[in-house]
């Protein structure tokens, strides 16, 4: 009898822990109020928090970068690790969207697929190559091309920083007109395109040595040239970042995410980075945050490349050699 009343209670237990699991979620009161009560930064109303009715396994869905970077599958030298310049070179603060203009563009969405690791490197090269360009062009690239077609990624399962900008320098990205982004939505790969989707011939755009920041002198050296992918680890507390710099208090980690990283800047005794996250603009800072630097691992992936800019001249021999193929 007393065995049967212990089985029965300790099943009853059971069922209560996992009824507590079942409703845990990351954006919920408790955790903002802990928020207010600890943090200098400001975090988002529950009732305002575009995450608050998404599950714990669709947000969990979206921190899609895997940080290990898997850097023994490249060559030596096909990374180049930059140190930058001494600090004292560098201004105190700085912000892409002042010094660049119009060649930053706006903020995405990747909404219900873990393709971080693609809008970090897309929207980052996008906005290097509109500066290197004097904007002329006002390109914004596909991640949807990216997310299809990078057989080294895992497209919504997620990817690393490193073989986005791989995927760049190798094949190159196409426009998103050319191939506009769809996996938000269906939460799966799509095709590999081999012509855009109104059936014209695809122009490929490339980068050449891909960088990777060795320090914040040669992060801050590489982000005056233009932005740059970021990546590091999330925990709860950050879905309900609402403004101010973010450092880590509280909550469960949910995986690695990338981001754009355009600028940084000092206030009060805190160092930040500035950034474009991809998760649109009713989040954070109308889309961007600020993030102290060092914190969550942010300071150890921060990759970028220069684009290949093509004359005239060279656009047409190459477009002359695919028609004769």
């Amino acid at each position: 009898m007393a065995s049967s009343k212990m089985f029965w209670l300790t099943l009853a237990l059971i069922c209560m822990l996992g009824a507590v699991s079942a409703d845990y979620h990351p954006v919920n009161e408790q955790l903002v109020q802990e928020i207010k009560e600890t943090a200098t930064w400001t975090p988002m109303e529950v009732d305002e928090n575009p995450f608050a009715h998404w599950s714990l396994e669709e947000i969990k869905a979206l921190m899609g970068t895997n940080l290990e970077d898997d850097l023994d599958s490249f060559e030596a030298g096909e990374i180049e690790i930059y140190q930058g310049e001494d600090l004292e070179d560098y201004p105190e603060s700085f912000d892409g969207r002042r010094e660049f203009g119009s060649a930053i563009k706006p903020i995405r969405n990747q909404q219900k697929c873990g393709s971080c690791w693609a809008f970090g490197a897309v929207t980052a090269f996008s906005d290097r190559y509109n500066i290197a360009t004097g904007n002329a062009e006002q390109k914004i690239f596909s991640p949807q091309d990216m997310v299809s077609c990078s057989q080294q990624n895992r497209a919504c399962a997620g990817g690393f920083v490193p073989k986005a900008w791989n995927y760049i320098k190798v094949k190159g990205v196409v426009d998103d007109d050319c191939h506009p982004y769809t996996s938000g939505e269906t939460k799966k790969r799509g095709s590999c395109l081999k012509k855009c989707v109104d059936g014209s011939a695809m122009k490929r755009y490339k980068c050449g040595q891909l960088h990777h920041a060795g320090s914040t002198k040669g992060a801050r050296g590489m982000i005056q040239k233009g932005p740059v992918e970021g990546a590091f680890t999330v925990y709860d507390d950050f879905m309900s970042y609402g403004g101010g710099i973010y450092q880590h208090k509280s909550g469960k980690m949910l995986g690695g995410h990338a981001i754009k990283i355009i600028g940084w800047g000092k206030e009060g005794d805190l160092y930040y980075w500035l950034c474009a996250n991809s998760w649109g603009p009713a989040w954070g800072e109308n889309g961007y945050f600020r993030i102290q630097m060092g914190q969550v691992g942010i300071n150890n992936k921060i990759y970028a490349a220069n684009p290949i800019i093509k004359s005239l001249e060279e656009e047409l021999k190459e477009s002359t050699n695919v028609v004769s193929e």
